[in-house]
């Protein structure tokens, strides 16, 4: 899930950084990683988001907020209305805000002087947790989040609502691609249950423009006429994804799936069910039963969000760049002039003759 976070200025001032170097950039790699997997950056007009980026575009802290500020949003509201979050300067700031803002984050001289903070860590004000960031350790209340979005769902707790509401909706809000990898999908791609997710990828609206969907998975013949067959069924599917969820609208800009055999899939202890939006990650260790009925499964059901620099989150991009070049054939929907276009790329040359899978379908 996702929450309304802020950041004080304070914590890019120059006397926060020259009391203690080492812990001050210490302190803006684990918030930085906390508001990527967490949080949710929101500007009330472009002149706030200008004005923040002035305040971190120093190269000491621009490493860590590039990344956010690329991801953050600007909603329109009445000027003045409300005191941007990191220029509060006290309480009151707090009770005439009207965006949600869940968390505030401050260092020691802002929780002294404007918030009164002397032996404690954190404090409710108006419905916003106020917490130092500038120690050791994860911040209270995004480590309850962290608890509460790493959590194992055990069998008949985890329900559609809360996967679409906690889950999906607000990460699709803030992404431009969807990858679907899960060796098992192929086989459930037109099933009924999972109806509401191509609905919800075709209506909901990103803030980062049209979105891509790429699906990774697996055909598990036994030989090539079994491939054929399955295949065929495959694309039957991906036809009618295409036409029900491309076009009229749709937020859905192309549709991709590329598709593998088990020995091109390979098994080499990997993790090879996940959904990633962009950079945030959904483990699916029961597949996309979790999205069609996740009462009935025992999942570790968690999301997690890593940059170039952790090494789990390069295994899993790395992974599915491996898994889509070495794929049987690849297949993609996209309109073009009002057409729906489907091109499909096979790596098995006698599927490259005339009459074969390779070439372009053009469907009205």
């Amino acid at each position: 899930m996702l929450v309304n976070v802020g950041v004080h200025r304070g914590l890019f001032s120059e006397s926060f950084f020259t009391k203690d170097p080492a812990g001050a950039m210490s302190c803006h790699d684990s918030v930085t990683d906390l508001l990527l997997r967490h949080g949710r950056v929101t500007f009330d007009s472009c002149t706030s988001k200008n004005d923040f980026t002035k305040i971190i575009e120093s190269p000491l802290v621009l490493t860590y907020w590039e990344k956010i500020l690329n991801k953050s949003t600007v909603t329109e509201k009445i000027p003045g209305k409300d005191v941007p979050w990191w220029k509060i300067t006290s309480t009151s700031d707090l009770a005439s805000r009207n965006d949600d803002l869940a968390v505030l984050l401050v260092e020691l001289d802002a929780a002294q002087h404007i918030f009164s903070m002397k032996d404690t860590l954190s404090l409710e004000r108006y419905g916003v947790s106020v917490t130092r960031c500038d120690i050791t350790g994860v911040p209270s209340p995004l480590g309850d989040l962290v608890r509460i979005g790493n959590c194992r769902y055990e069998y008949q707790e985890l329900d559609q609502n809360t996967v679409k509401r906690d889950y999906i909706e607000p990460f699709l809000e803030e992404s431009s691609r969807t990858v679907i990898m899960d060796k098992f999908v192929s086989n459930v791609l037109d099933h009924t249950g999972l109806r509401w997710f191509w609905r919800l990828l075709k209506n909901s609206r990103s803030n980062h423009g049209q979105r891509k969907l790429e699906i990774i998975t697996m055909i598990p013949g036994s030989n090539k006429q079994e491939d054929t067959a399955r295949i065929r069924r495959l694309q039957k599917s991906h036809k009618a994804l295409a036409h029900n969820y491309l076009g009229g609208g749709s937020n859905l800009e192309s549709i991709t799936i590329h598709c593998l055999t088990g020995e091109q899939w390979g098994d080499n202890g990997k993790h090879d069910r996940h959904i990633r939006f962009d950079d945030r990650v959904i483990e699916i260790s029961s597949g996309c039963e979790v999205l069609y009925a996740p009462q009935n499964t025992d999942a570790n059901f968690t999301y997690w969000v890593k940059g170039a620099r952790h090494s789990a989150y390069t295994k899993i991009t790395s992974e599915e760049r491996r898994a889509s070049k070495a794929a049987l054939y690849s297949r993609c929907a996209v309109i073009r002039n009002g057409k729906l276009e489907m091109k499909i790329i096979s790596n098995r040359p006698e599927w490259k003759a005339k009459g074969g899978l390779t070439g372009i379908d053009s469907i009205n």
